[in-house]
């Protein structure tokens, strides 16, 4: 099978397209003829190896590769993904002994719960969070949903708790998750503002944002302005400096970010939520198959349309990364065999 692969950290030029084995599923698995495949910042860190403590993830992870081959390392030196992407939509291929979730022909979407969704086919294991397609969904929508669905509602819905007349904060709102956060904050009756750079200010007005912020122009927490939800997925500032734009009992979430507002969400987080009456927390989005049937089921019924900036060829992969990582892309990114 043809699949976009790279065997050392770098820039989208270590892409190459090549033939590989097509994978085989094990007991429990799945093979998925892939129809699309989105972008997510985990495939530019990944690509590139920064910042340094995704390599230690990486080898935290263990040393079976997404692809199928054993590498020979734990990605500190090398990466041991030869094939990214870890959204995927496509058509059930074959299944694996003991899986009585799909049959052959099923159309399913999802997340990986690994990379290698960046070719023709790929082997999706029984932990990965797989559903059926609704068929007033196509491809290329159902394959944007897979990690922004998870941070939109685990953000906004579980960590959030956003309810009518609450004002919410999202920076970052112009690009994939934020932009399914901020439909979705939208939905639940709340007033909106969306942070993001200059080019994505019509954007996020057209997704229903009630106010709008370039960031290279205005620093949010410094604008006096107090929110009961910040959603933070472009995390570069100290929580500290954050957490004055909340208002009394609000929340700031960081879901993305530099390796600061990491650690002092972590450590430092729970520390100020207990001696305050202000919250700091840290999202680490886990793939659920009630997220991705919340969000397909809007799309469905019209009240929903990913935000989608371009859709490549396989071949282009690498660009398609690149666009996302420069942060050019607008709302979701889609690679397609």
């Amino acid at each position: 099978m043809k699949a976009s692969i790279r065997t050392v950290y770098g820039t989208p030029e270590v892409l190459h397209i090549a033939d590989i084995p097509k994978p085989t599923p094990q007991p429990g698995e799945v093979l998925v003829r892939v129809r699309a495949a989105s972008v997510n910042l985990g495939d530019w860190e990944i690509l590139t190896g920064r910042p340094r403590y995704i390599r230690f993830f990486a080898a935290l992870m263990g040393p079976k590769s997404r692809d199928g081959v054993e590498p020979r390392n734990y990605g500190l030196w090398k990466p041991r993904y030869k094939v990214l992407g870890t959204d995927v939509a496509g058509v059930v291929e074959t299944v694996g002994e003991g899986d009585a979730r799909f049959e052959v022909g099923d159309e399913v979407f999802g997340d990986c719960a690994g990379f290698g969704s960046f070719a023709e086919f790929v082997r999706v294991p029984s932990k990965a969070v797989l559903v059926k397609k609704p068929a007033g969904v196509t491809f290329e929508q159902a394959g944007t949903l897979g990690q922004a669905s998870a941070i939109a509602v685990q953000g906004i819905v579980d960590k959030g708790q956003v309810r009518e007349g609450h004002k919410v904060l999202i920076n970052g709102a112009g690009g994939g998750a934020g932009s399914f956060a901020l439909h979705l904050a939208k939905s639940r009756g709340a007033e909106v503002t969306g942070v993001d750079g200059p080019g994505k200010q019509e954007l996020m007005r057209s997704i229903g944002a009630d106010h709008v912020n370039d960031f290279t122009k205005e620093e949010f927490t410094a604008n006096g302005e107090i929110y009961d939800v910040v959603l933070d997925l472009a995390a570069y500032r100290s929580v500290f400096r954050a957490r004055r734009s909340l208002a009394a009992g609000g929340i700031y979430i960081v879901a993305g970010g530099d390796w600061r507002s990491f650690w002092q969400s972590v450590f430092l987080g729970p520390v100020i939520s207990r001696l305050s009456d202000r919250r700091v927390a840290f999202l680490m989005a886990e793939s659920r198959a009630s997220d991705l049937e919340l969000m397909a089921g809007m799309i469905e019924d019209g009240s929903f349309s990913p935000v989608i900036d371009q859709v490549y060829p396989l071949e282009q992969a690498g660009e398609a990364i690149r666009s996302l990582g420069e942060k050019r892309s607008k709302g979701k990114v889609v690679v397609v065999p």
